[in-house]
């Protein structure tokens, strides 16, 4: 609902995996153009499929998000759904995520927030859970870095799964 406000004519799916939020963009994004990228080629013929399935049209290419294919400014928005706290590096990848967002364009992006475990699993589940989430970026870690680079909150709903966009 956050991008169909926006109204993006040109939307990077940065690390679409299997292409779940990707498929929802371009089969309701029927006037602009949609691009995805991944680093997993398997995942990104996964996310070729779905896309076709929910009969929506976008490009899928393998790129690293740290060094964008794209020349600067060339989006209207760029989303990301439980992807950047999975990278090594995010900092580079929120550099490029400015550099190909056009001035004024938005970034909206779902990623987890650590503070929340899984409730149900046993006290060792847990301790494992929260040993492996030091080794990814905080959301915390993220905002501050979004806002050293100039990015304004839009709207940040904080919930189990972290929703940010700016």
């Amino acid at each position: 609902s956050v991008i169909q406000r926006i109204k993006p004519r040109r939307i990077l799916d940065i690390g679409s995996g299997g292409g779940f939020l990707l498929s929802e963009i371009a089969s309701s994004n029927r006037t602009g153009m949609a691009i995805g990228i991944d680093r997993d080629y398997l995942c990104l013929r996964v996310a070729s499929s779905r896309i076709r399935l929910h009969g929506g049209s976008a490009a899928v290419y393998g790129a690293d998000a740290k060094k964008l294919p794209f020349l600067d400014a060339s989006f209207d928005c760029i989303t990301s759904n439980f992807a950047i706290w999975h990278m090594e590096g995010y900092q580079a990848v929120l550099a490029e995520i400015a550099r190909v967002l056009r001035p004024g364009g938005s970034f909206v992006a779902c990623e987890m927030d650590h503070n929340f475990l899984i409730w149900n699993a046993s006290k060792q589940a847990n301790q494992r859970l929260a040993k492996s989430f030091g080794l990814y970026a905080k959301v915390g870690s993220v905002i501050r870095h979004l806002r050293r680079l100039g990015f304004k909150p839009k709207h940040l709903r904080r919930c189990k799964a972290g929703v940010m966009s700016w």
